[in-house]
């Protein structure tokens, strides 16, 4: 338009969110998915270089221009950092992060002297849709903040004689455009109107001032030329020539600003002729404004000086109207066409070369839903006419110089016919020197001058939505396609295993049907390893590559998957299941099964089960039988648990929760479940009277728990010389506090009995006394605590606890200088003594210091040193020896029971 241009209206941006907000919002986040639907808040590439200090100070992040950035290009962003005082907050160390793909002349810098610093962004997204909204973070170590800003972009290509994308400048996406003879015009989805000056091949656009609600737009050539806007309100507005009264203001003074039209009112649609206004009302009644010459181009019945508004001839039941050069066509809703005005070469469509200053109908054309007439300053294609019919096909009269009409001659048509090779046509545009079609699913054509014969596919590499409502122009092939928004996709399964490939799909779709030729790049956060990070999408719309990790990657790592094409970015997260635990077995240690959502922390060994507690709170058991491959599932039931412990006589498991409450599952013989009955149970389920536990270990059929107040209970079986440690043998015993057992810091059971280590380091031992396993130089059962004389400062007791009583009596102390004492059984010289002989006192292990951790497996013993060493002895070695492998181990198994086997498992960092 040629009226005065303003800068665009700022855009208002929604509330500031804070810093964690501009993260990942969802496991998958598809970002800037334009069916044209913003805002949208993009996603922060990566953390920012350093943490955020007190927070003290107001930092704001502001661009130039205020509130906006290009879709891609540099523009200027500054950071200002001031004190609580209102001082600049001078050399403060700034990091800043934006959307996956962007980039920053310098992500860190330090203000300057006046509390600023300043440096390139670039979104890097020439395709984003305009109007979205994308999130710039900064942290300094003194305040955080975040700058939210409109994107200026462009979803359309500007053809001329190449396809090129137009000026990033719209801060809303382009809905509708037309062309006059030097000026083009877009309407935005927010219902503005942009224009430019489009002479040797366009200018700048510029919002046009005091139009909105805008929904289409009109051109008609004259002079200067007239432009009319069509509002959602059913107004129709108008600027520009004003020779023939088409204003309709009254005047014949051209004007330069937009002011409504006069009578116009309940206007559903508008076009044009050459210094005419055609509009349709929602009565469907159609009227007529301007010029009437040219064989009566404005349909009122005869040719006359330019009329008022009028009342077309025939103008009653239209569904749809097009302007042309000197006349101009409707549809009524029978769908039959009716033509009218000057007659150059056939475009009437009747047969004859005779102007009709009035509608006559079309007897050739029916079922028609549109018709689109060229309509350019030099006639060049000013008189070719296409009718779009309900099943897509089109049909073309008119002037055919260029072979316009697809019929491989250059002859003019009178009368329409089929255009060969047209189906699912939704739109036609014929500009200077060429035509141009959308099909339904979006395709291109093109044909006319420059040797198109035929309909041709016209790629670009954007969905094209829509083209120009019209296009006049002179002696240009000049056309405006106004693409859609694209959304992209990322996708991994929510969960990974650890050393696998995974296969990672991205997608690019129109909304509907997928985009082909997409240029993606794609990344992942360590520790993911993408096989291609580039590539092209497929014919429909997609590209695939894996993505995997390395084989003892902590279980629970999240790895976030990025995907950028040039409008758009997208992720998706997955979690890792691994295994940070060997399976050592027989001296052959082998990863685990790789199948935890969480690293272990914690494990335990019965008979045949094995258990772990992971660092969620979960707890995992498997059956394994005779195989050793059984796969670990989930416990139903059980969150944050802390600690297990697992007791044999047909297996017994329990697990000490976080809130001190021990919940229990399996063989209940001897009532060691705790609920009144001796009925085996499948489902954990709280064992009652306990609260307040700090620790748990089991013997054979009987629980010891240690409570907050030091004391020790016990529950089950008492039989084997008083095992449950409450002063005489007995039948089965309810929860019972354990003789002596106050001001405990420790308990392990063994297999017929137990031990407690006290405040001041003392042990005492109870229970039935084979091989010298209670430790107090005799070899009398003892159904109560006695202490053990021989050994003090202990921390710890490690006992074993075996199937068939293999190594289930011998038993080690730790003690708070890391040295080791040991008793009981000797069979394979577990003792370290030089002999396989039992030894029923406490004595010191040769060679063994700085020990954490004890475990006797059936053969074997196992110990962890402070460095993490661990050393195994016994049925495989006589004296300890390291045990080597790849990973550093943290913890050994907890207690572990098994039947002719030296199974114990090394959990790992």
């Amino acid at each position: 338009m040629t009226g005065p241009a303003v800068p665009p209206a700022p855009v208002a941006s929604p509330p500031n969110p804070t810093l964690s907000s501009a993260g990942i919002p969802s496991r998958r986040a598809v970002v800037a998915a334009g069916v044209w639907s913003v805002p949208a808040i993009a996603l922060v590439a990566q953390t920012p270089a350093f943490a955020a200090g007190s927070g003290q100070d107001t930092l704001v992040l502001s661009s130039s221009p205020t509130g906006v950035v290009p879709a891609a290009g540099p523009t200027s962003l500054t950071t200002t950092i001031t004190t609580q005082t209102g001082a600049p907050a001078v050399g403060q160390s700034i990091s800043l992060t934006g959307p996956f793909g962007s980039t920053f002349g310098n992500a860190s810098g330090v203000t300057d002297g006046t509390g600023r610093y300043t440096t390139a962004f670039d979104l890097g997204k020439p395709w984003a849709d305009p109007g979205q909204f994308i999130t710039v973070s900064a942290v300094s170590n003194t305040a955080t903040g975040t700058g939210s800003f409109t994107v200026l972009g462009a979803n359309m290509y500007d053809y001329y004689y190449i396809a090129e994308q137009a000026q990033r400048v719209f801060p809303s996406p382009v809905v509708r455009s037309a062309s006059g003879l030097n000026t083009d015009l877009v309407v935005l989805q927010d219902g503005t109107v942009w224009s430019r000056n489009s002479q040797s091949g366009g200018g700048a656009f510029s919002m046009v001032a005091g139009i909105t609600d805008v929904a289409s737009v009109a051109v008609s050539f004259n002079g200067v030329g007239t432009y009319y806007v069509l509002r959602n309100d059913g107004t129709v507005w108008a600027q520009g020539d004003n020779q023939g009264g088409q204003l309709g203001d009254g005047t014949t003074q051209n004007r330069a600003t937009p002011a409504p039209v006069p009578g116009l009112a309940g206007v559903t649609q508008i076009s044009a002729a050459n210094g005419t206004l055609f509009a349709l009302k929602n009565d469907k009644t159609l009227w007529a404004l301007g010029f009437n010459n040219g064989g009566g181009q404005a349909g009122v019945g005869a040719e006359s000086a330019p009329i008022p508004l009028t009342q077309v001839t025939n103008g009653t039941d239209v569904a749809y109207v097009a302007g042309r050069q000197s006349g101009g066509y409707l549809v009524k809703t029978d769908g039959t066409v009716w033509s009218w005005g000057g007659a150059l070469d056939g475009s009437i469509g009747d047969g004859s070369n005779i102007d009709r200053p009035a509608p006559v109908k079309l007897p050739a054309l029916s079922d028609v839903v549109s018709v689109h007439p060229g309509f350019a300053a030099f006639n060049w294609n000013s008189n070719v006419v296409f009718a779009i019919k309900a099943d897509g096909t089109v049909w073309g009269w008119g002037m055919n110089t260029f072979s316009q009409l697809a019929d491989g001659t250059t002859t003019s048509r009178p009368t329409p016919a089929p255009i060969p090779g047209l189906t699912n046509i939704t739109h036609i545009v014929p500009s200077s020197g060429k035509v141009y079609a959308r099909k339904a699913d979006g395709t291109l054509l093109v044909w006319g001058v420059y040797g198109d014969v035929t309909p041709t596919p016209f790629t670009v590499d954007r969905p094209v939505t829509r083209l120009s409502d019209s296009v006049f122009t002179a002696a240009h092939d000049r056309d405006i396609l106004i693409t859609g928004g694209t959304t992209l996709a990322v996708d991994i399964a929510s969960t990974i295993t650890a050393g696998t490939a995974a296969p990672v799909t991205a997608t690019v779709t129109d909304g509907t049907t997928g985009v082909a030729g997409s240029a993606l790049t794609l990344g992942a956060t360590a520790p993911g390893i993408l096989a291609a990070t580039s590539g092209q999408t497929s014919s429909a719309g997609t590209f695939g590559t894996t993505l995997s990790t390395d084989t003892w990657t902590t279980p629970g790592t999240s790895v976030r998957l990025t995907a950028s094409d040039s409008a758009n970015a997208a992720t998706d997260t997955t979690t890792v299941l691994g295994a940070n635990m060997y399976d050592y077995n027989d001296g052959s240690a082998v990863q685990a099964q790789r199948i935890f959502p969480s690293p272990v922390v914690r494990s335990a060994s019965g008979v045949f089960n094995d258990l772990v507690v992971l660092q969620d709170g979960t707890v995992w058991s498997r059956y394994y039988g005779t195989n050793p491959d059984a796969a670990f599932s989930m416990v139903a039931g059980i969150t944050d648990a802390v600690a297990i412990t697992v007791s044999w006589r047909n297996l017994t498991f329990y697990v000490l929760r976080k809130d001190g409450t021990v919940w229990a599952w399996g063989a209940n013989a001897f009532g060691q479940l705790g609920d009144g009955t001796t009925i085996d149970r499948s489902t954990p389920a709280p064992v009652p009277g306990l609260t307040g536990i700090t620790q748990i270990s089991a013997g054979i059929g009987t629980l010891f728990a240690l409570k907050n107040d030091k004391t020790l209970w016990a529950l089950g079986a008492n039989s084997n010389g008083g095992q449950a440690g409450v002063g005489a043998e007995s039948a089965p015993i309810p929860l019972t506090q354990v003789t002596n057992g106050t001001d405990v810091t420790y308990v392990k059971g063994r297999a017929r009995g137990g031990y407690l280590v006290k405040t001041d380091g003392t042990v005492w031992s109870w229970g039935q006394s084979m091989n010298g396993s209670i430790g107090d130089g005799s070899n009398t059962d003892r159904p109560a605590p006695v202490k053990l004389t021989a050994i003090t400062d202990v921390v710890s007791i490690h006992a074993g606890l075996d199937q068939v009583l293999w190594e289930s009596n011998v038993t080690f102390a730790i003690k708070t200088d890391g040295t080791v004492w040991g008793w009981g059984m000797n069979s394979y010289g577990q003792l370290l003594n030089g002999t396989t002989t039992s030894n029923p006192t406490p004595t010191p292990i040769s060679g063994l210091t700085g020990i954490t951790h004890v475990v006797p497996s059936s053969l074997n013993v196992y110990a962890q040193k402070t460095d993490g060493t661990v050393l195994t002895w016994g049925a495989n070695a006589n004296t300890p020896t390291p045990i080597t492998v790849d990973r550093p181990i943290i913890r050994l198994s907890d207690s572990v029971i098994t039947a002719y086997r030296s199974r114990t498992f090394l959990i790992t960092n």
